[in-house]
Order: C-alpha cells, then structure tokens, then sequence
C-alpha cells in the first residue's frame, strides 16, 4: 500500500518537472525569439538609416553640382552681357553721330522696322548712284509658264539677246480647285536670266522682284512684277559698269 502511495507521487513529480523543464525551454525559445527579433529590427533600421545617409548624400552632391552649374551659367550670362554692353558701346562710336550719314543711317533703320524688305531697300540704295551713261527705263511683259500652259514658251530678248528672261510659276485653281492656265500671282515665281555668255540666273520669290546682272562692260537691273492675267511685267535698264 505504501509502495503505491510512492510510485504515485513519484510520478506526479516527475511529471511535474517535466512540464517545469518543457515551460522552461518554451520560454528560453521564447526569449530567444524576442531577442533575436529585436536584434534583426536594429540591424534593419541601422541599414536603413545607412541607404537613407547615402541616398541624402547623394541628392547633397547632385545639388552642390547644380548649383555650381547655375552659379557658373550666372558668371557667364553676366560675361556674356557685359561683352554685349562693350560692343554695343563700340558699335554706338563707329556709327555716325552727326551729319547727312547720321540720317540716312536712321532712315534705313525705320524702314526695316516698318517691315520693308532688306533686298529691295538694298536694291534701291544700289539704284541710287549717279548716271553712268544708263538707258531709260523699258518695261516688257512675259507669260509665266505652268504645269497646265500648253501654250509656247514665252521670253523677251533683253539688248539684242544679250540677257534673255522667262518666268515659271503655279498654276492658279478655280473654286472647284481645278487647275488653271495662268499662273498664281500670289504664290511664288521663278524668273530664269540667261546670257548670250552662258550665264544663268534664277530669282525666286513672289512679287515684286528685284535682280541686277553684269554682262561685259554693262549691268543690267531688274524689276518684275506682276501684270495682267498669265503675264508679268518685266521693268529694266542697263548702265556702264564699272
């Protein structure tokens, strides 16, 4: 009886300290869990913060670089503005200041303002020049050739073909866009100068034009525009050259 009593107790006992060392390693893996836990956010957050410190370091540089760059766009934009500011004082020395230049000077330039064309106010300076033993002026008319002009070719013989001139163009279009045998006055033109010497010329633009050529001893000057319908009006003269 008292031997049963004994094995009975011993067991509970040992059961009991089995449960006891069970519940101890639950809670060292527990521990341990935790601690490594802990352990691996440290190291995580460490890392991070260490990609972050680079990442800041980089975008510190990147700005360093732009604003280094900006710095040196200011230097030269302030360069660059004080070269304009010395030309522009050399060119305002060169300039004529006083006297009939000062004024033809401030002519030219209002007219270029108002829109006039450079080459034809050139073409006009160059016109202005003393009589060199000049002809007067005579005006021909030539029909401007097109795709859709089945007619002849059409030219004039400028000084007994000296300077032969013909004109190529667009054709027009009626309301119902079908193509005409006159030419667009208001697209532009090719005007064709040849030589008896071989030399050939093109003008192209839209009207009115303005061509000057030199055949030998003469230059010849043109002005061409436009006439009536399919045809256009060609103004010239020569004079002695040079």
């Amino acid at each position: 009886m008292q031997k049963n009593i004994y094995n009975t107790r011993k067991r509970y006992n040992d059961r009991k300290k089995r449960r006891a060392s069970a519940l101890s390693k639950i809670l060292v893996v527990v521990a341990l869990t935790f601690f490594c836990g802990i352990w691996i956010g440290k190291q995580y957050s460490l890392s991070r913060v260490e990609s972050l410190n680079i990442r800041v370091e980089s975008q510190a540089a990147d700005l360093k670089k732009m604003q280094e760059s900006l710095l040196e766009a200011r230097t030269d934009a302030q360069t660059a503005n004080s070269r304009f500011l010395q030309l522009k004082e050399e060119i305002s020395r060169d300039l004529p200041n006083e006297g009939p230049l000062r004024d033809i000077v401030a002519h030219i330039r209002k007219r270029l303002e108002e829109g006039m064309d450079p080459e034809r106010l050139l073409f006009l300076i160059q016109s202005a020049r003393p009589p060199r033993n000049c002809i007067d002026a005579q005006t021909k008319r030539i029909v401007v050739s097109t795709p859709d002009n089945t007619g002849p070719d059409s030219s004039i013989n400028i000084d007994n073909g000296t300077v032969v001139v013909s004109g190529d163009g667009v054709s027009a279009r009626n309301e119902q866009g079908q193509a005409e045998s006159w030419f667009d006055a208001a697209k532009p033109v090719v005007i064709n100068f040849t030589t008896n010497a071989g030399l050939e010329e093109k003008k192209e633009g839209v009207f009115p034009l303005y061509h000057s050529l030199v055949v030998g001893d003469k230059e010849y000057r043109f002005t061409i525009d436009e006439g009536t319908r399919s045809f256009a009006k060609i103004t010239y003269d020569h004079c002695d050259y040079p």
